[in-house]
């Protein structure tokens, strides 16, 4: 009996066994399958034969919609450069081809979906989204098809002219290939005037009217009477000054200016026509200087330096040349189309796009927005007398300086900083003595200053415009007159107009000119008063 149940527990025993046996063989087949699962997804698969040599591709050829894009690869001893096939001349943007050719030599799948190609629609490709050819050195040739993405797994399908199965590729490798050849070009530089450039000139000529503006570091009396503006604003005949601040807006928007692609490359005249550049509604043309060092080379001989030269250390030949070389852009301002400008510049044969934002800036030039807006922002170190009367109220005002800040060097040069600086000084109680006389009587120079303060800053409103009214209304008048001391300007004679309800007319000598503000006049015959009961 014992026996029997010791046969019994073996015979269990080795049911078990074999039990745990089966389970274990099951366990490693379980795990070697899902082993090669996971190396079929996380391994790469050569996509081209071993006959095609990736690392020496020397032609590239896509689809860009209709048409094929082809480029070669030129390479000798000197050059490693992509042409594009169909024309040689064409600025080809190098970076963007070494992008494509480093895509191709590192391309791999990342799985086979299937081991034929009887069902290419479900992948999309029975219609491929592009097709792309590369050539090797050897002469062999491979096609790659690229169907439909996915764009939740960041897959493309793909396959190859040389391969029955249709692969798995990382998605952004179609983003290489699928660029117009105009997004390819190696864009015009333009020819921007640096920071440092020294500008001559600045014009805008419209269809229908043309805008001048010239810089001169001295500025032009004639036409600026307070002496404050560099740049001259002329447009249909007539001259103004242009305030600093707004002929900045105009400098900086020529510094500003940025292309945003190529509309046409060698644009032809129908081309031409339709980015409105045959007749371009406006023409900036941009003079400057800059300056530029140039090394001199000298042709006397190293071993025949004079000891003259050997003695204090000179040598001829490292001494560089400054000089200030002319530069010149003339931009072409074409039709707007979805807040694009078309434009093209100097000689050159493309034609470009540039924000619509980088151009309003010329297109709104005019002298409303450039006129220097400041009637009475005398310096008052430019002042000899100045007669103002309103009504029967007159004041002559006479400016007495010492000798040593008056008379030929103020006349000379009455914006000088010595002189501004003494007049300056007297206002916070310098020992420098000026005065001025009212109607014959003595007054301090502070309260003169603080009475002008009211004057000078006055913004005027309005241009203007004597084709509305020329001669103002009304009898409600004012006149200044300024006697100067700068160097091309003597005098200025300034007069008043009631205009309306609302403005007065300033005319400047007999020309009228701006239109400000009522309470602005209330504002100086104020001050007036009170510097005649000070008086």
């Amino acid at each position: 009996m014992k026996r029997k149940k010791q046969k019994r527990l073996l015979l269990i025993l080795l049911l078990i066994l074999a039990v745990l046996a089966v389970g274990y063989v099951i366990l490693l087949r379980y795990n070697a399958a899902k082993e090669a699962e996971t190396e079929e997804t996380e391994s790469t698969i050569a996509l081209w034969p071993k006959d095609f040599d990736s690392s020496s591709i020397a032609s590239i050829s896509y689809l860009n919609g209709d048409s094929s894009l082809t480029f070669n690869r030129k390479t000798d001893e000197d050059t490693d450069t992509w042409i594009y096939a169909a024309d040689n001349d064409f600025p080809l943007n190098q970076s963007a081809l070494s992008g494509m050719n480093s895509q191709l030599q590192s391309l791999t799948a990342s799985r086979s979906v299937t081991d034929s190609l009887d069902n290419l629609t479900e992948y999309g490709l029975d219609q491929p989204v592009n097709t792309i050819t590369a050539t090797d050195q050897n002469g062999t040739s491979v096609t790659l098809y690229l169907g439909s993405t996915n764009s939740g797994s960041d897959i493309t399908y793909a396959y190859t002219s040389q391969s029955d199965h249709v692969y798995t590729i990382a998605s952004d490798f179609a983003d290489y290939f699928n660029r117009p050849l105009l997004k390819l070009i190696e864009a015009d530089t333009l020819p921007l005037p640096s920071g440092a450039a020294e500008y001559k000139s600045i014009s805008i000529a419209g269809k229908n009217s043309s805008l001048n503006m010239n810089y001169n570091p001295d500025g032009n009396d004639q036409v600026d009477y307070l002496g404050k503006c560099s740049w001259i604003g002329e447009e249909d005949g007539d001259t103004y000054p242009i305030s600093d601040a707004n002929a900045s807006v105009i400098t900086e928007a020529i510094l500003g200016l940025e292309i945003t692609d190529c509309a046409a490359y060698k644009a032809s005249p129908e081309e031409l026509k339709a980015f409105g550049l045959d007749q371009p509604q406006a023409v900036v043309t941009v003079q400057s200087e800059e300056e530029e060092t140039i090394e001199e080379e000298s042709s006397t001989d190293s071993s025949e330096t004079t000891v003259s030269e050997e003695e204090s250390g000179t040598d001829e030949e490292s001494d560089p040349q400054k000089v200030k070389v002319p530069h010149t852009l003339t931009l072409r301002i074409g039709s707007c189309v979805d807040d694009y400008y078309y434009v093209s510049w100097n000689s050159i044969d493309q034609v470009y796009r540039m924000a619509a934002s980088l151009i309003t800036p010329f297109l709104d030039a005019a002298k409303e927005n450039l006129i220097c807006m400041e009637p009475f922002n005398f310096d008052l170190t430019t002042i000899d007398s100045l007669t103002v009367s309103y009504g029967d109220a007159k004041w002559d005002m006479v400016i007495n300086r010492p000798d040593d800040t008056s008379e030929s060097d103020t006349a000379n040069d009455a914006e000088s900083s010595s002189d501004s600086s003494s007049e300056s000084d007297d206002k916070t109680g310098s020992s420098v003595d000026i005065t001025v006389t009212v109607n014959g009587k003595e007054v301090s120079y502070s309260d003169f200053s603080s009475m002008m303060a009211h004057l000078q800053q006055i913004q005027a409103e309005k241009i203007w415009n004597a084709s509305e009214n020329t001669a103002g209304t009304g009898t409600d008048s004012m006149k200044i007159h300024v006697d100067l001391n700068r160097k091309n300007r003597s005098s200025v004679y300034l007069e008043l107009y009631s205009y309306n309800s609302s403005y007065y007319a300033v005319s400047v000598d007999g020309t009228p000119t701006w239109l400000i503000n009522k309470n602005d006049i209330a504002s100086i015959r104020s001050a007036l008063n009170d510097f005649a009961e000070q008086e």
